[in-house]
This record gives structure tokens, sequence and C-alpha cells, in this order.
């Protein structure tokens, strides 16, 4: 039998939602990654002294190093699924698309990677069975 995942992702939350038969099991992963809203530097006592500025290169790879270890954790729960399809609002789904193609030990059939809005878990799995139904 053809095991179907379809995953909704964005940054915060990502739902694995496994499809065996009539059976639905609704899996839910936390992300670690970060909101960052770094302030400006600080000023000099002097006059038209020199600023600390914010290392926004800093801030960007830690955001990076985050998001590798959440589309990670999700890989580490992909190894034996046959067909997935990826989809959620944000351009986490882009992200992981491009993950999972580049791990050479992950056989996934990738079906589709798709835009969609905020949704409701019911409307998650009435998209992912939708998705299966078709092809």
């Amino acid at each position: 039998m053809n095991r179907e995942i379809g995953i909704w992702l964005d940054y915060k939350t990502a739902y694995l939602i496994r499809l065996q038969g009539e059976e639905v099991m609704v899996e839910e992963i936390p992300s670690t990654v970060e909101d960052y809203h770094p302030s400006g530097g600080a000023t000099s006592k002097t006059p038209w002294g020199p600023q600390d500025s914010v290392k926004e290169k800093t801030y960007l790879e830690r955001k990076k190093q985050q998001l590798q270890r959440f589309f990670q954790a999700i890989m580490e729960k992909l190894q034996k699924d046959d067909a997935l399809y990826i989809f959620g609002p944000a351009e986490a789904k882009l992200g992981l698309k491009k993950a999972i193609e580049g791990n050479n030990h992950l056989a996934i059939n990738l079906r589709a990677v798709e835009a969609a809005d905020q949704m409701t878990e019911n409307q998650k799995v009435a998209q992912v069975r939708a998705f299966f139904s078709q092809s």
C-alpha cells in the first residue's frame, strides 16, 4: 500500500498529515526558529562619533542554521514515506523542497509544492486527501 504524506508548514510549525487508507494521523513539529527584531546600535557620547551597528549577518546566519535543523527534524520523519505533498503560506516550503532534493539518502517521491493560506487542521487534512485522490 502506497503511503501518502502531506506537509503544511511555515516558519513556526509543521504539520505532517499521513494518509493510510481511511486512517489519518496528524503530527505537529514545532520550530525553533527565532523571530528577530534587532533594534539599532548604540551611539557614541561624543558628537559625530562612531556608532555601533547591529550585525545583521549574525542574525541571518543563526536563522539559517535554525532552519536547517527544522528541516532536518522534518526529514527524519519522512524516511519511509513514499509520496509527498508540501503546501503552506510562507517560503519555508521551498526551503524544505531544496533540503529534500539535496539529501541523497532520502528516497522520496515529491509530487508537488503549492502555496496555501492559513488553514484549520480539518482543512489541511481535506487538502491532502483532495490532492492524493486526484493523482
